[in-house]
């Protein structure tokens, strides 16, 4: 969920790929899927529902980015 009031959430998680079931609680007709590192990009006040398929055991850090990263999504979500 990206509770901000006025700029876009980069949501990412490292070394793994989200896969995009939902958005704003509406499931998705096929499943999207991001590239490992590839962040999904929040409006305010929208969320997203994402499966994720984990690697090797370890720790994996869930990256928030600088919204001035420039991204290949748009920012409602799936084109």
């Amino acid at each position: 969920l990206n509770a901000a009031q006025a700029e876009n959430l980069l949501v990412a998680l490292q070394g793994h790929g989200l896969n995009i079931v939902a958005m704003d609680g509406i499931t998705v007709g096929d499943m999207y899927s991001l590239q490992p590192g590839a962040p999904v990009v929040m409006s305010p006040g929208q969320r997203y529902d994402v499966l994720v398929k984990a690697d090797k055991p370890g720790t994996y850090l869930l990256q928030a980015l600088d919204p001035a990263t420039p991204v290949s999504v748009s920012p409602s979500g799936i084109d």
